[in-house]
């Protein structure tokens, strides 16, 4: 449980550095940053990186190790399947199809995946997984 809170303490540590950034870039003029769809979409991906975290810290507490590695694979299957979903009502039914949204939907998912990658393999690497 204590990896858990450490993982989400780190996660709206980033959540916190975006929504900054955000607030920073949406002020410049001729950026085309959006900060209310910027912090919808990065709340939207913290709420999913948190739940693939919670899955993850669900198997790892497990105490047979063939279930840990299954909720190793269906939290990067939850995460990934509901980014997708994401992706299908931000660009299609939210109509959010300019290029500022669309690059910055490709930054935050880069930014939350790589730190969720980033602190699985911080946790593996001192587990016999």
């Amino acid at each position: 449980m204590r990896e858990l809170k450490r993982h989400i303490v780190v996660l709206t540590i980033l959540e916190l550095v975006v929504i900054a950034l955000g607030k920073i870039f949406s002020v410049i003029p001729n950026t085309g940053v959006d900060f209310v769809n910027l912090t919808i979409l990065s709340l939207a991906l913290f709420l999913l990186t948190a739940i693939a975290f919670a899955i993850f810290d669900l198997g790892r507490r497990k105490k047979k190790s063939k279930n840990q590695g299954s909720h190793l694979l269906i939290s990067f299957g939850v995460k990934f399947a509901a980014e997708l979903v994401l992706i299908f009502f931000y660009f299609f039914i939210a109509k959010k199809t300019d290029v500022a949204s669309f690059l910055s939907f490709f930054i935050l998912y880069l930014a939350f995946t790589t730190l969720w990658i980033i602190e699985i393999v911080k946790v593996l690497r001192n587990s016999n997984l």
